[in-house]
């Protein structure tokens, strides 16, 4: 190749990774401001923003956009960051017996022509078992259930998704939810920025502002008159991750403890074995069934089926929907 083909090839592959950039400057500015808190980030963003601007000027926003709506991935949807390391206990910690119920009015019967409207929301974690969840309440004929979950996000970086300030215009809308399912955690684990500053996880200050998010959600969902089943996280083939998540278990649980009209639905024991340790297979009517995506962390088409059921269990008690 001559100096001059050598030139065009290069400019060739320049213009492509341009264009490639301005395609993907929006997901690419999501994932930065998903970081975790720090100068990787402050840089990452800094250099994107501008990106992410002129992608929208010109409208190179759009092809992504619509390709995002057509996989079901929403406006906000962008691969899901690695778990934020974080100090490791010996062992993995099941989150512990679950409390007493706590009390609430009981709901009306639905009915084929005023079916009850199910809505799961949250992370990543969210998306098998929500869409099963779809098929699940279809087939009662007296309930109908949607998803609307954002990859990487949570409630400890609403800089980078704002749950409430989304909840808040979902409960405002012509077609609220009767229930709620809930689903987050799986990208919580990390850094929280506050007023006084970032907290870092695994301190009681950040157990304390993640408790009141939480608990802010709790209320914000049930003062509008809808039902919440909080799904906790599961166990993970990661010990060190397992644990994180099942510090944040515990604080579901207790919220859920503390809020009528909150149920909270436990998926540790779902995918454990025998031993109440991690397993990627568990026994079906099928045989041995693969539950878990090469991650260890989210769920295959059958784990969100066994995760459906379970809510769908609560689901139907509360609203006397029958076997």
């Amino acid at each position: 190749m001559t100096g001059t083909g050598r030139l065009k090839a290069l400019g060739t592959v320049l213009v492509a990774l341009v264009l490639g950039t301005l395609l993907n400057a929006q997901a690419m500015l999501l994932t930065a401001k998903g970081l975790p808190f720090g100068w990787r980030r402050s840089v990452a963003v800094a250099v994107m923003d501008p990106v992410a601007q002129l992608s929208r000027a010109l409208r190179l926003d759009v092809p992504r956009r619509e390709l995002d709506r057509a996989l079901g991935h929403g406006p906000a949807a962008v691969p899901s960051p690695a778990p934020v390391p974080s100090p490791t206990p010996t062992g993995t910690p099941a989150p512990g017996p679950p409390p007493s119920p706590t009390p609430s009015p009981t709901p009306s019967v639905p009915t084929a022509q005023h079916p009850l409207r199910i809505l799961t929301v949250g992370d990543s974690m969210a998306q098998a078992m929500g869409q099963s969840l779809i098929t699940a309440a279809a087939a009662t004929g007296v309930a109908r259930a949607e998803l609307d979950f954002r990859f990487s996000s949570g409630l400890s970086r609403p800089d980078f998704f704002d749950w409430p300030g989304h909840l808040a215009g979902v409960l405002a809308g012509r077609d609220r939810p009767d229930a709620l399912v809930v689903v987050f955690g799986a990208n919580d684990a990390q850094g929280m920025e506050t007023s006084h500053g970032v907290l870092d996880f695994g301190t009681a200050a950040w157990d304390a502002e993640y408790a009141a998010r939480v608990a802010a959600v709790m209320r914000q969902v049930t003062a509008a008159g809808v039902r919440v089943y909080w799904v906790g996280q599961p166990v993970a083939r990661s010990s060190s991750y397992s644990h994180r998540m099942a510090a944040l278990d515990a604080i579901y649980r207790a919220q859920a403890a503390r809020h009528e009209g909150v149920t909270y639905v436990d998926s540790w024991p779902l995918f454990t074995d025998s031993h109440g340790a991690y397993a990627a297979y568990l026994p079906t009517s099928s045989g041995l069934t693969l539950m878990r995506l090469p991650d260890g962390i989210h769920l295959t088409r059958a784990g969100g089926d066994r995760l459906a059921r379970a809510v769908m269990a609560e689901v139907r008690q509360d609203w006397r929907l029958g076997p």
